[in-house]
């Protein structure tokens, strides 16, 4: 979050936002929260819509099923960009079937990851 937040805080407005967007763009989704929470912090105006398309892209990254019982970076990193997109503004109901996916991830440190992040707007079935 060093250099991503050190954007946000540093640039004016539109130039972070171009910058971290372009970031955003380029970068692996277990990698993408930093600089998620970086997008957040400029309060851009095309934020929400940013992150809407991003959790998609980490979304269909994804390799969830039964068998998918190992700490998953990229399953981690979609918990806390859905957990920055709501911060930014972004309707709950934008992400219930992904947060139902996550939610029901078969590894129970990804359930307990997602419960302390997204529990209060997902609470665990």
């Amino acid at each position: 979050m060093a250099i991503a937040g050190a954007v946000a805080a540093s640039l004016p407005q539109d130039e972070a936002f171009s910058l971290l967007q372009h970031s955003l763009g380029i970068v692996e989704p277990m990698f993408s929260s930093n600089i998620v929470a970086a997008l957040v912090r400029t309060g851009h105006p095309s934020v929400r819509d940013l992150l809407v398309d991003h959790v998609r892209r980490v979304m269909k990254s994804l390799d969830i099923g039964p068998d998918a019982t190992v700490w998953d970076p990229d399953t981690a990193a979609a918990i806390l960009c859905i957990e920055y997109a709501l911060k930014a503004g972004t309707s709950s109901d934008q992400f219930g079937d992904d947060a139902r996916l996550l939610a029901s991830h078969a590894n129970p440190e990804i359930r307990e990851f997602f419960g302390i992040h997204l529990g209060d707007s997902y609470p665990l079935p």
